[in-house]
């Protein structure tokens, strides 16, 4: 059963696309919010005052300021803009842009001085 799952997951192509990136990027910094809803809804259904669970919450809300923090917030947005591949051909665009710009440009054009 697993054998014929590995072979599929072989054949497949995987591509990073931006969507995606951002897509998991979105999914693991929700893990923390989720665990902190329940962790409340624990602690409020069973009545339970053990410090352990309110130490627990507050961690998990630091995490959660830490994740959404401005500055990481606009680093994964920044790096995911990066990632964009309009032709599908699995390299950057912004990639593609640099290397056609120094393959125009010919020994003269580069140094000028060189002669």
């Amino acid at each position: 059963m697993f054998s014929s799952k590995l072979k599929k997951l072989k054949k497949l192509k995987f591509r990073v696309r931006s969507m995606t990136y951002l897509v998991v990027v979105i999914g693991l910094s929700v893990i923390p919010m989720f665990l902190v809803v329940y962790a409340w809804g624990f602690t409020w259904l069973t009545r339970t005052q053990d410090p352990w669970y309110l130490k627990m919450q507050d961690q998990l809300l630091k995490i959660i300021d830490h994740i959404m923090a401005p500055a990481v917030v606009a680093g994964v947005i920044a790096y995911g803009a990066k990632l964009v591949d309009s032709d599908g051909d699995g390299t950057p665009d912004d990639y593609q842009k640099k290397e056609v710009k120094d393959v125009e440009k010919s020994n003269t054009e580069r140094h000028p001085d060189a002669g």
